[in-house]
């Protein structure tokens, strides 16, 4: 598992501890290293948990610019 992915499961724990911010901290960690809609949509998710809706959106937007395919993305979005 690449440095990347590693980020991203830290991040998925604390989102799923409910800490966001922390989580949020993880993702953006993991986005820096490699650009993975999949990184983008779990930001976006804890962004909507804080009620941070425009941040969220851009996430999502950035998700979809990557992979147009990628539904997560979409579904987040809405």
């Amino acid at each position: 598992m690449d440095q990347a992915t590693q980020l991203k499961e830290l991040g998925n724990k604390e989102y799923a501890s409910r800490n966001y911010i922390k989580a949020i901290e993880h993702y953006t960690q993991a986005i820096n290293l490699k650009s993975d809609p999949i990184f983008y949509t779990n930001r976006a998710a804890c962004n909507i948990e804080l009620k941070r809706f425009d941040k969220a959106i851009e996430d999502v937007n950035k998700a979809i610019s990557i992979d147009k395919s990628y539904a997560k993305a979409y579904f987040r979005g809405a």
